[in-house]
């Protein structure tokens, strides 16, 4: 709550020697209000950042499952108006949600870390992967970005939220999700390095629960796969 400025004002109104009279009669009163506003306003100056940080970071922590807790801890700090107590009520909660998200961003680092691995090795056992030289490969694997596994700097909170800020945690699952698109891209070039004309056909996709779904889609695919065919080698 702003402090009461009523004394100052009533000091202000004054004119002669009321003024220096009424600070003399006012003055062990002012002392403990002047005490009492700076320590105010160096509160002020040391937990507004943690503050902010602790906005700013739970902007970032929507979606994940103890978002409402910490969220409504932040709010009824600002309903009470209870940031400058005596006790501290903000670095514990700051603490906490830099934990939340040191820990997700810790484990959708490490999830796209885990695909990169499957899915090179699932594309070093590729026929035409082997069959192109080193430097082919590193060239491909440059041009779809794919040569360096991620790294996350999560050891303070100003640098995770600076790791938010360029890939958001829903980013990062999409990010991870495009491994394999990109993984299969490559593929493809090893392919084309070694038949130009290739192409790729894209199979039927849809849910089979019988044999006779079975067999229609084989039929298709193997009809797809024909119709490519006529025009020079296929990629499946």
């Amino acid at each position: 709550m702003r402090p009461d400025q009523k004394p100052i004002e009533e000091l202000e109104v004054l004119t002669g020697n009321a003024p220096l009279a009424e600070l003399h009669s006012r003055r062990d009163a002012l002392l403990t209000d002047i005490k009492h506003w700076q320590d105010l306003g160096e509160r002020i100056k040391d937990r507004t950042p943690a503050w902010r940080r602790l906005e700013d970071l739970l902007a970032h922590a929507k979606g994940l499952a103890p978002y409402q807790k910490l969220a409504d801890e932040a709010q009824a700090i600002a309903d009470q108006r209870a940031l400058l107590a005596a006790h501290d009520p903000v670095q514990a909660l700051l603490d906490k949600t830099v934990d939340l998200l040191r820990n997700s961003l810790n484990h959708h680092a490490q999830e796209h870390r885990d695909t990169l691995a499957r899915e090179q090795a699932e594309l070093d056992k590729d026929a035409d992967w082997q069959r192109l030289n080193d430097a082919q490969r590193q060239s491909i694997l440059s041009e779809r970005h794919l040569t360096d596994a991620v790294s996350v700097d999560t050891a303070t909170a100003d640098s995770i939220l600076a790791e938010l800020e360029r890939c958001s945690l829903s980013q990062w699952a999409d990010r991870t999700q495009a491994l394999r698109g990109r993984f299969e891209g490559a593929r493809m070039d090893a392919a084309r390095l070694l038949q130009p004309t290739v192409t790729h056909v894209d199979l039927p996709r849809r849910t089979l629960t019988t044999e006779e779904d079975l067999t229609a889609w084989l039929a298709e695919a193997e009809q797809r796969i024909r119709d490519k065919l006529k025009a020079g080698p296929v990629r499946v």
